[in-house]
């Protein structure tokens, strides 16, 4: 068992996941032209 295993529940890793797909959906497509623009939407804060 590792040491997360310890203290998260299966619903930790269903957000972990969520928030895995969401990044990978809205953030990392969008992220190379924010890196160029020096700042991102202000519709993300």
């Amino acid at each position: 068992m590792s040491a997360c295993q310890e203290y998260f529940d299966p619903s930790h890793q269903l957000v972990r996941d969520s928030v895995r797909r969401f990044v990978e959906r809205e953030i990392l497509p969008q992220i190379d032209e924010w890196e160029e623009a020096g700042s991102f939407p202000v519709s993300c804060t």
